[in-house]
């Protein structure tokens, strides 16, 4: 797709006022379009999931589109899109934190993360979460809040869906080498 035919969608879909007077009063040969996640996303879900930028070169501009991508997320809904276990995936984000959802069957591996704290709320089921010095027990609808360097191993008798906060940096088996290791996530 065409840089032109980026703007023309973006003028088509925008719900403000201020692109289309910025199109009318401006030659589009002035105007640089910056959209973050094409390639990953494609047009069609372009508004769906980021926020545009229109930078206006002529006029040093700036004009952020930014209330367009927001729409609510069902959890129930993304988590019966996948059944595997220890496989988180990302269903959001903010702030250079991923929002993951994951559903978990026996042990995981010990291990830690270097830089990174970890958030594990339980959506349903038990998640028994061990330390070196003690077992956490979390229902659903508890969260607990593993820091960085506390080795930790989570264990989940029966299937239990999580949902985690953390760094988009973060790697599930942190500092241990694991079958399960998951260095790129699906986005869902």
């Amino acid at each position: 797709m065409s840089l032109l035919n980026v703007y023309d969608v973006l003028v088509e879909h925008a719900t403000t006022t201020a692109i289309t007077k910025i199109r009318k009063r401006m030659p589009f040969s002035f105007i640089t379009l910056v959209v973050f996640g094409l390639s990953t996303f494609g047009v069609s879900q372009l508004f769906k999931y980021h926020q545009l930028v229109c930078f206006c070169q002529a006029s040093n501009l700036a004009i952020f589109v930014s209330n367009m991508g927001i729409e609510t997320v069902n959890v129930a809904q993304k988590l019966s899109l996948f059944s595997e276990h220890w496989n988180p995936k990302i269903v959001g984000e903010l702030n250079g934190q991923h929002v993951k959802l994951a559903k978990l069957y026996g042990e995981f591996v010990w291990h830690k993360h270097d830089e990174e704290d970890e958030l594990f709320w339980v959506v349903s089921g038990v998640l028994k979460i061990e330390l070196r010095d003690k077992m956490l027990v979390l229902n659903a609808g508890e969260f607990v809040i593993i820091p960085k360097e506390v080795e930790h191993k989570p264990i989940a008798e029966h299937e239990v869906e999580v949902m985690l906060f953390e760094p988009a940096s973060t790697i599930n088996t942190g500092n241990a080498s694991d079958t399960r290791k998951r260095e790129t996530l699906e986005r869902i």
